[in-house]
């Protein structure tokens, strides 16, 4: 092979190279194990056309959140929401889910796609993991409760409550199995005192198969 030659292929290369990675958006993290596609406890049911109708305690609105799309992408099958309510906000707008699991995807400053597992439907009574919030890395406690919890929208027979404990403010979110976040809490500590502010499902639609 002569010297011409070898440039012409590595210029040829580096073209394909470039023009076929200038689209990406960065190098991208998954889980290293990722759990068989076979849904046991659905946390969030992922039908299009499912929505959610909260209603707040500080703002005394009605927010609603709705899926509208379903799309593959990373790997995934996300599903892409309509959402500006406080009772999902930690969900964003699109979220995937895979064999009791919740994932999330995360961008993060050095340019990396992360994606990683959120909520978990607990094998045991109780379990405690880490996620990302932005540059934040928070220790989150999920803990399935076995009695009935009541809210607007009825009363269901079990859920998981997932803490988020920030020393001075924690976060609290509550799921029913199959229908979807029921409550969720949010309480602040300052020099004024305990600020709280929660919000409950009121009304849901979810389509069934």
């Amino acid at each position: 092979m002569n010297k011409r030659y070898a440039q012409l292929l590595t210029f040829t290369f580096c073209f394909l190279l470039f023009f076929s990675c200038k689209n990406s958006i960065g190098p991208i993290i998954t889980p290293e194990e990722e759990p068989p596609d076979i849904l046991i406890n659905v946390l969030i049911p992922t039908n299009v056309g499912n929505y959610w109708v909260y209603t707040d305690s500080t703002q005394l609105n009605l927010d609603t959140v709705s899926i509208v799309a379903k799309l593959c992408s990373l790997g995934f099958d996300w599903r892409k929401l309509r959402n500006q309510s406080f009772a999902m906000r930690q969900f964003g707008d699109e979220f995937a889910t895979r064999n009791d699991t919740i994932f999330s995807i995360n961008f993060t400053f050095r340019g990396y796609t992360e994606i990683y597992p959120a909520f978990f439907f607990p094998k045991d009574s109780s379990i405690t993991y880490y996620y990302i919030s932005g540059c934040f890395i928070i220790k989150r406690t999920a803990t399935l409760y076995k009695n009935k919890i009541t809210v607007p929208a009825g009363t269901f027979q079990e859920y998981v409550c997932f803490v988020d404990d920030w020393g001075s403010r924690k976060d609290s979110l509550l799921i029913v199995p199959g229908i979807g976040v029921v409550c969720s809490v949010y309480e602040c500590i300052s020099i004024g005192g305990i600020y709280t502010q929660k919000s409950f499902l009121k009304n849901y639609y979810i389509k069934r198969n």
